[in-house]
């Protein structure tokens, strides 16, 4: 969530508190603090979900990740590439393939990789593979797609939610635009209730862009400046 929207969540529960605490005769007015508790509700649901929604699925693809190229890929591609002499096909098959890949295309090289290795079983048995080395190998594969699937899958339920909080907070700066208008009104003549009022508007805490090496470089070339010129001046 970004700071701009916490701010503006904020914002919105100190407009609802000073509302319920401030009820007026006007019904639209009411309404809209009616229709305030509503959207906050449906704000706090969207916020859980992306906290909380497929927590864990990028780490289990890591590690899917990194099991599937330590534990089977280089272990197949180390002892293929050592027979160059001795299996030259299965060599230049297995070496020409490599287990470096982008996560998009690893799945499928892996699956290039055992299928060669599946036909020379019993040498790389015999080279220290586990006998069950071709099981285990397409296991991993179906593993790694499955934590790459469910990754994906948790990373587009959670921008769908975003999308779905910013277009709430929108709904929000709406109602207590409508809110602002008619309070500003009601309380003309009230300089403390205004007050009060125009304090719980207030989005409180700067937003701090991030700082780069670019800014710092700048900030500090004009410290530099600054102080230069204070001492030519001294």
């Amino acid at each position: 969530m970004s700071t701009e929207v916490r701010r503006k969540l904020q914002r919105a529960e100190n407009v609802q508190a000073f509302s319920l605490a401030n009820p007026s005769p006007n019904p639209a007015y009411m309404d809209d603090v009616a229709l305030l508790d509503t959207l906050l509700d449906e704000a706090g649901v969207q916020v859980q979900f992306r906290a909380t929604h497929g927590k864990g699925t990028t780490t289990a693809k890591k590690v899917a990740r990194t099991t599937l190229i330590d534990v089977h890929m280089v272990p197949v591609v180390t002892l293929a590439r050592s027979w160059a002499s001795i299996d030259p096909v299965i060599a230049k098959e297995i070496g020409a393939v490599g287990h470096r890949a982008a996560e998009k295309d690893l799945a499928t090289r892996a699956t290039a990789i055992v299928e060669v290795a599946a036909k020379a079983e019993a040498r790389f048995i015999a080279s220290g593979l586990p006998a069950d080395f071709v099981v285990t190998f397409r296991e991993a594969i179906a593993k790694y797609e499955a934590a790459v699937l469910a990754s994906n899958q948790a990373r587009a339920a959670r921008a769908g939610a975003r999308e779905e909080l910013k277009d709430i907070v929108g709904k929000l700066d709406e109602v207590v635009g409508r809110l602002n208008a008619i309070n500003l009104v009601r309380f003309r003549t009230n300089p403390e209730a205004l007050g009060a009022w125009k304090s719980a508007l207030k989005l409180l805490g700067p937003v701090r862009r991030p700082t780069t090496a670019s800014t710092k470089a700048a900030r500090e070339a004009k410290a530099g400046a600054m102080a230069e010129a204070k001492a030519a001046s001294a």
